[in-house]
């Protein structure tokens, strides 16, 4: 198996600029000498997560079918195993990123979010509620508060 250190993988992370997407989109995957299915579990306009039945080597260059653009080279820059983290080897453009996104599937694993920035993601996953006698009293007294100054401006006009 081929994998870095962390200490590497982190530094690999930390150079990410681009909003990152979770989705789950089927695609078609070439390296050399050999064809593989491939699951995207998140992409951006620089790279990519993708889950394969094999394992990919880091450095492995392989092109991978997405719809407008047709073959898109990508190397792996980091794995874990069938999840590898990939680069494009030249940013998408924002069409072909969009029309992902729009043809990815519906259901992700974990029941997060599709198609949000994963940053968004991780402030939904705990989202801080208020106590339910709060918001009970909220959605009682905000109606009946809109209702009242209805009547007190009506009572002015008239």
């Amino acid at each position: 198996m081929s994998r870095h250190s962390k200490k590497h993988i982190l530094s690999v992370l930390d150079q990410r600029s681009a909003t990152r997407y979770a989705i789950h989109f089927l695609a078609d995957g070439l390296a050399p000498q050999r064809s593989f299915d491939v699951c995207i579990r998140s992409i951006s306009a620089d790279g990519l997560a993708i889950e394969t039945s094999t394992e990919l080597r880091i450095g492995t260059e392989f092109e991978l079918t997405l719809p407008i653009s047709g073959p898109t080279k990508a190397k792996v820059v980091w794995n874990n195993g069938t999840i590898s983290g990939c680069l494009f080897e030249a940013p998408l453009d924002m069409a072909v990123l969009s029309a992902v996104r729009l043809k990815a599937h519906p259901a992700c694993a974990g029941g997060a979010r599709l198609n949000e920035p994963l940053s968004t993601m991780v402030q939904l996953a705990a989202p801080e509620r208020w106590p339910r006698r709060v918001r009970v009293a909220i959605h009682i007294l905000g109606p009946l508060t809109i209702w009242a100054l209805i009547a007190l401006l009506a009572k002015l006009v008239s």
